[in-house]
């Protein structure tokens, strides 16, 4: 039972922190397989339950025994991006795979600079000014924390930040200006 709880545990992780940004962005993990192995096996490390599943793990899976074991991955990769994103059922210049190695430069980093635009757009319509740095015209996070820091409404800085990102996250999901 502690068993199906770890590979639910990695499905889930693997799925909302890992394939969820990729799906957004118009990309597929395509070695869900291959993921879920590596998520399962991290979880197993932590968790004192499951001491004999990380040997089970290193033992040949089944899908080894396949004549492509990447191209059935593959497949099963781009089933589970359309069963839980509702992406289109082929491949094309806005639903691409993406191998594990690029996946750090195509999505993290993609990810991070996105969200840390839309930080800076909701401090500027906050209108709170660039940080005193060498260059002002550059975000920096030394501009959140300047805002942060001061002085600020009621609740404080935060709450009012927190707001305007909560309506910025809103608006980009219903696709609207």
């Amino acid at each position: 039972q502690e068993q199906v709880g770890l590979a639910y545990a990695g499905w889930d992780r693997l799925l909302t922190r890992v394939a969820l940004p990729a799906w957004r962005m118009g990309r597929w993990p395509s070695r869900l397989d291959a993921g879920v192995v590596s998520a399962l096996t991290e979880l197993s490390r932590r968790d004192r339950l499951a001491d004999g599943f990380a040997l089970r793990l290193g033992e040949r899976p089944a899908c080894d025994l396949l004549e492509e074991p990447g191209t059935a991955d593959e497949a099963a990769s781009l089933l589970a991006a359309r069963l839980f994103h509702g992406g289109p059922a082929e491949s094309g210049p806005d639903w691409a795979p993406v191998d594990w190695q690029q996946y750090p430069d195509e999505v993290v980093d993609r990810k991070w600079r996105s969200e840390a635009a839309r930080l800076h757009r909701v401090l500027d319509t906050l209108g709170v000014p660039r940080a005193s740095a060498a260059d002002p015209s550059v975000p920096t996070l030394a501009r959140v924390v300047e805002h942060l820091s001061g002085p600020g409404a009621p609740g404080g800085p935060g709450e009012e930040l927190a707001a305007g990102i909560g309506a910025e996250v809103a608006r980009e999901e219903a696709g609207s200006p």
